[in-house]
């Protein structure tokens, strides 16, 4: 089964790929831009305005690529930022997996040397991992919860 956040992430990528496209194609443009205002200065006045053309061309052009740029640019952060909130559940149940290895382990020693501090050591761990899976899930039921009202959302309603 796939994480729930693993398709935002994909869209953050690809959203980041598709800025990242836009403003190349902007250095592009100003680069002929810079290029027509140089061949301006070094050209005869009676080719100027076919070149001044260009330039107004590649002003109107440049403008309308920024914008389309810094739309992607702000898709890809709300998408990180959704992959990020999505992932939150997964994380904590990683740390819940951590300290229940950590609370094996001391309860592994404590029966080798029997020291009984190593197995309080090891009550503490399995608390903080109790601790780490209600909060994951909690978070992960609500997710779940959330994706089910949207399928049916999108299913029934249109």
């Amino acid at each position: 089964m796939q994480p729930y956040f693993f398709p935002c992430l994909n869209e953050a990528v690809l959203k980041k790929t598709k800025a990242t496209d836009e403003w190349n194609y902007y250095q592009a443009v100003s680069t002929k831009s810079h290029l027509m205002a140089l061949a301006v200065d070094l050209t005869t006045p009676n080719r100027v305005a076919g070149f001044k053309d260009q330039i107004a061309k590649y002003t109107v052009q440049k403008v309308e690529i920024k914008q389309r740029a810094d739309a992607l640019e702000q898709e890809s952060e709300h998408a990180n930022a959704e992959s990020a909130r999505l992932n939150k559940p997964h994380h904590d149940l990683e740390i819940a997996m951590i300290f229940f290895q950590i609370s094996i382990s001391l309860a592994s020693i404590t029966a080798l040397t029997g020291r009984r501090w190593l197995f309080g050591a090891g009550l503490l761990s399995a608390t903080a991992r109790s601790g780490a899976v209600q909060s994951g899930a909690i978070q992960a039921n609500t997710i779940q919860k959330t994706a089910l009202y949207l399928k049916f959302k999108v299913l029934w309603i249109g």
